[in-house]
């Protein structure tokens, strides 16, 4: 029996998706069973691995399983969220080191930071020289944040959600981070130039079980998500804090998922160190 040409597209649209369809599901096995391989391989090594390579290769096998996992039930589209939304859900245990970061006002400043492109260069990098990359990027924010009198709330993967007593520290880390990451002596990072994205919002936040929640830690998260790759994204409150900094009006005015209004975001002015 003859199609009529809108059945036949018909037929053809369903093929074309349910093709997909088996293509994602093989990816999403593949990459399951590549993260068991590792895992297992992990698990029996003859010798530890560093606490930093350990907490690296942790990243990306979650990273691995929650690509795949999203793939499945959630098709491509669940994989374009970014990670700096994830972090805001997630609890820390030193409470107590977070209640030190708390400025007199009993306001914090989060920072959220993560790369740009980093599914793009994963996939391009594979797994080890993504690992290596990622200690690299881990070791060098980590260390100017505790020179800072900073806490480190929580890390995933390329992401980092950071808290501050001080937003003019908040924001003076965030340009340390910035031009370390550019001028890094790094083996990985020499090899693999990044760019960081960046959002810094202060408020009054309340803390439970060490994890910050409310409304400014959904703020830091967005405005570090509208940000592009090297650009330090602050909000009014941030800039009005820190006069001595130079700040660029970001225009227009921002809408920002879940919060409503519009917005005024402001654009960290920071200039990159030249190696030596």
């Amino acid at each position: 029996m003859d199609l009529s040409p809108g059945a036949s597209l018909l037929t053809a649209a369903l093929a074309c998706a349910l093709a997909v369809s088996v293509v994602l599901l093989l990816v999403s096995r593949v990459q399951l069973r590549r993260t068991r391989r590792r895992l297992a391989a992990v698990e029996n090594a003859a010798e530890p691995l560093t606490n930093q390579a350990a907490k690296a290769a942790g990243w990306a096998v979650r990273g691995v399983v929650g690509t795949a996992v999203r793939i499945r039930e959630q098709g491509v589209g669940g994989m374009l969220r970014s990670s700096i939304e994830e972090l805001t859900g997630f609890a820390v245990e030193d409470k107590q080191a977070i209640d030190r970061v708390i400025g007199d006002d009993g306001t914090v400043t989060i920072v959220f930071s993560d790369i740009e492109d980093s599914t793009v260069l994963n996939e391009r990098l594979g797994d080890d020289a993504w690992v290596a990359l990622l200690d690299a990027h881990d070791q060098v924010i980590r260390k100017l944040v505790a020179k800072a009198g900073g806490h480190v709330v929580k890390s995933q993967g390329d992401g980092f959600m950071l808290a501050f007593g001080d937003p003019a520290a908040a924001v003076g880390v965030a340009i340390a981070m910035q031009r370390a990451l550019t001028v890094s002596r790094r083996r990985a990072l020499r090899r693999t130039p990044i760019r960081v994205r960046i959002g810094v919002h202060a408020g009054h936040v309340v803390h439970r079980e060490g994890d910050y929640f409310g409304l400014n830690v959904a703020m830091a998260a967005r405005v570090a998500g509208l940000a592009v790759g090297g650009e330090i994204l602050a909000t009014e409150g941030v800039r009005d804090s820190v006069p001595d900094q130079h700040f660029r009006l970001r225009m227009p005015a921002a809408s920002l998922k879940g919060i409503p209004g519009h917005h005024q975001l402001w654009s960290v002015d920071w200039t990159p160190v030249r190696p030596n």
